[in-house]
């Protein structure tokens, strides 16, 4: 009997080593994923924060803007350039593509509108899509007016739909609104960058606006900010953790459609993560 028990007692030992060595394996796993998890949150955080911080100093900048456009006539088109020259975009707000000003136009003042551009000296100005609408809000400056933001002024944004949501939301609200995913209005070439649209409502001086109703019998225009996604992205970020992909969709569903932002080179072929977050 004695011998039974020596015989089974390498087995027992054994036994017990794969026990600890199991116990202690599965503790280090647990510390290593709390660990990567912790180092994903943080980069997380930062991501975000970086996103939220650079759009609220956009919307500062452009708050600025609006302050010029509520105290000078619009057709003092030298001021609006002068101020947006001032920003120096490149160097203190990188990612932005442009700043415009759109100006409200109901359907009854739209032949004198297109006949007072033209008076300032834009003899082929007229709005576009052609078309004969209940209310227009072509843009009539966008600077600074060089490369390819040198395109004809009159583009009408409130005939197309994702743009006037915002701007409807910005009018309404008083507030700045940010469109979804669009085409930049300057950008022809099929592979285009996504883009999207800050709007700031711009109302009549010296008129009250307590109420949405009263915000829109007074509005004015709007000026907003144009962005190309990777552009904006790419000066958020130097180089990012290893092993961490970047998405941003327009939008609550991951749908190839309505992709903003990759980092991954091919963003058609995601990565699987271990760890993953909305």
């Amino acid at each position: 009997m004695s011998w039974v028990r020596l015989s089974r007692l390498p087995l027992l030992i054994l036994v017990a080593s794969l026990g600890v060595t199991w116990l202690l394996w599965s503790h280090e796993r647990q510390v290593s994923r709390n660990q990567v998890r912790s180092q994903f949150d943080f980069a997380l955080r930062e991501a975000v924060s970086r996103v939220e911080q650079r759009m609220a100093s956009y919307e500062q900048m452009l708050r600025g803007v609006q302050g010029l456009l509520a105290t000078t006539d619009a057709a003092d088109r030298d001021k609006f350039r002068d101020y947006v020259s001032a920003l120096q975009l490149g160097a203190n707000f990188s990612g932005i593509q442009a700043i415009g000003h759109a100006e409200w136009v109901p359907a009854a003042g739209k032949d004198a509108h297109e006949a007072d551009m033209r008076r300032l000296g834009f003899a082929d100005y007229s709005i576009h899509p052609l078309g004969e609408r209940e209310n227009y809000a072509p843009i009539i400056q966008r600077e600074p007016y060089v490369g390819s933001n040198r395109i004809p002024t009159g583009f009408d944004p409130w005939s197309e739909p994702v743009r006037r949501l915002a701007m409807e939301k910005a009018r309404d609200s008083g507030m700045v609104a940010i469109s979804g995913k669009v085409r930049l209005a300057v950008d022809k070439q099929a592979d285009a960058q996504p883009g999207f649209i800050m709007f700031l409502p711009v109302y009549t001086r010296g008129q009250p606006r307590d109420s949405v109703a009263l915000r829109q019998a007074h509005l004015s225009g709007w000026v907003y900010a144009s962005f190309r996604m990777n552009d904006l992205m790419a000066s958020l970020y130097g180089e990012q953790p290893p092993g961490l992909s970047l998405a941003i969709y327009d939008g609550v569903e991951p749908a190839a459609s309505a992709l903003l932002y990759s980092s991954l080179v091919d963003a058609s072929r995601p990565r699987r993560g271990a760890l993953v977050a909305d």
